[in-house]
């Protein structure tokens, strides 16, 4: 079987990073601008910055966490090329329902979600937003690696489709 490369973990650039310095940029204009207009600071805006400025370094501490779960657990072993591989026709295909939903299908008893969240790593293309379509019978082969400390599953990293 010959099949056409349709969605490749290397070939997208997926980073959390550029999030990080935004409420930090936020924070200082709000102060800038509260110290030109506003001129002593009272203890109630002093501790309001300070749960906001403690907010966003939690905020910054969880993205740095799941950034590195993902190196580890999925963009490591599939440099490595130590990710397993499926193949065969897609079954149970389930079409998002609604505009936050995901999607799922199955090959070879495997299942894969795939949610509608740009902050996930792997395959998110829903079947309406490509020129192929996904959908029960299509053969398949699926790279996918398991993130064992979130528990995301099957994380698609490769698919390719029959052609």
């Amino acid at each position: 079987m010959s099949y056409k490369e349709v969605y490749n973990l290397k070939n997208n650039k997926y980073s959390c990073k550029y999030f990080i310095p935004y409420p930090f940029l936020f924070i200082s204009i709000s102060l800038y601008i509260y110290s030109k207009f506003f001129k002593p600071f009272s203890i109630y805006i002093i501790l309001s910055l300070a749960l906001l400025i403690f907010s966003f370094c939690i905020w910054s501490v969880i993205v740095t966490v799941q950034m590195i779960a993902d190196d580890r657990y999925i963009i490591r072993p599939y440099n490595k090329n130590q990710c397993d591989v499926v193949e065969g026709c897609i079954s149970n295909f389930v079409p998002r329902q609604r505009k936050s939903g995901s999607e799922s299908f199955e090959v070879s008893g495997l299942k894969f979600v795939y949610p509608n969240e740009s902050s996930k790593i792997g395959y998110r293309e829903f079947s309406g937003e490509n020129d192929y379509k996904i959908r029960n019978g299509l053969n398949v082969r699926v790279t996918y690696a398991y993130d064992d400390m979130l528990g995301k599953d099957n994380v698609i990293v490769k698919l390719e489709i029959e052609i």
